[in-house]
């Protein structure tokens, strides 16, 4: 059993951009990598706490983001983009908000 998340794109967002749309998905259905989160069709897994952007706005979650915690946090992020640029992708937009915790 695998969680997943629903990313719902409003209409005028896709509308005209279907071709560009699919050839994205069809990208990140290609991709295998752990610290990735994995297209399942036109469905990622699930990733349960938020955006980093968010856990680091919360107060309660603050105290939970060690050093430790954010290094090793970091480490999979520069791992993340080192397999997207030997297979010769670029993310375009790597931010707090698009990285899933």
């Amino acid at each position: 059993q695998v969680q997943v998340a629903i990313k719902c794109l409003p209409k005028d967002q896709v509308k005209g951009q279907t071709s560009d749309f699919l050839q994205e998905a069809t990208i990140m259905h290609s991709i295998c990598h752990p610290h990735i989160i994995k297209l399942h069709g036109i469905v990622t897994e699930l990733a349960p706490l938020k955006s980093l952007l968010e856990c680091l706005k919360d107060a309660s979650m603050q105290t939970t983001f060690t050093l430790q915690h954010l290094y090793n946090l970091v480490t999979q992020l520069a791992d993340a983009m080192m397999y997207l640029e030997k297979n010769r992708l670029v993310h375009r937009d790597l931010a707090a908000r698009n990285v899933l915790m």
